[in-house]
């Protein structure tokens, strides 16, 4: 099987959509819904979730952002999921009913509004044009894992890694007037989501950084490519 992506590979012109946006009246509505509930705060670090868990509120991001993450025995941590401004989570297992297994930890400062799963479920039911845009985002969402797990079986270091960039590129980052985009993110959190030591993120983010496909600052990288 070939190798999907590598230094050469251009973020898609639907970047262009930050998670920050409202376009569409599905999002609006979902935003009216959770309007009517009460505000939380949560500090960096701080969990929204515990894993093994029941589901009895369904949480909607105002602002931040927040990881769905796998936390092993040992306690290494793998990062699933990211979730930005306007998404609302974990209505997985709120619509299957079964328990939760994922921490959902606040990346930075979060606010969050925080609804009864039953009463989400009920929204849900109530307005399917929401409920279809929510498929079409599970689905595109699944197309995604499908192709990182084709990379953890047959890619490079460097495409997993390039990979992950576009990704958390098109969901989060901004893009400039110059066309580059700027995505605040650390080489813990590569690692956690490419599965990649540390060591590894490192000396892979380097050779994009001499092959000027990026440039490097505390915390944030910025991605040099064609629209």
């Amino acid at each position: 099987m070939h190798q999907r992506f590598s230094a050469h590979d251009t973020i898609p012109a639907n970047m262009q959509r930050s998670t920050m946006d409202v376009h569409n009246s599905e999002d609006a509505a979902v935003s009216r819904f959770f309007a009517k509930y009460p505000k939380r705060e949560f500090a960096a670090g701080e969990l929204l979730v515990f894993g093994d868990s029941t589901i009895p509120d369904i949480f909607y991001i105002v602002s931040g952002a927040v990881t769905q993450q796998a936390i092993s025995d040992s306690g290494s941590r793998t990062i699933l999921n990211s979730f930005g401004p306007g998404a609302f989570f974990p209505i997985q297992w709120a619509l299957t009913d079964t328990p939760n297994e994922y921490f959902y930890e606040a990346v930075g400062d979060v606010v969050a509004r925080v609804a009864p799963y039953r009463d989400a479920l009920a929204f849900l039911a109530d307005n399917p044009p929401v409920t279809m845009d929510l498929l079409q985002r599970v689905l595109r969402g699944a197309a995604g894992i499908q192709q990182k797990l084709e990379l953890l079986m047959t890619g490079s270091a460097s495409g997993r890694l390039w990979h992950e960039l576009l990704v958390c590129a098109e969901r989060f980052g901004r893009r400039q007037e110059d066309k580059s985009v700027h995505l605040h993110i650390t080489e813990t959190q590569l690692s956690q989501q490419t599965g990649l030591a540390r060591e590894t993120v490192s000396r892979e983010l380097q050779k994009l950084k001499k092959a000027g496909l990026i440039k490097r600052s505390r915390g944030e990288i910025r991605l040099s490519l064609t629209p």
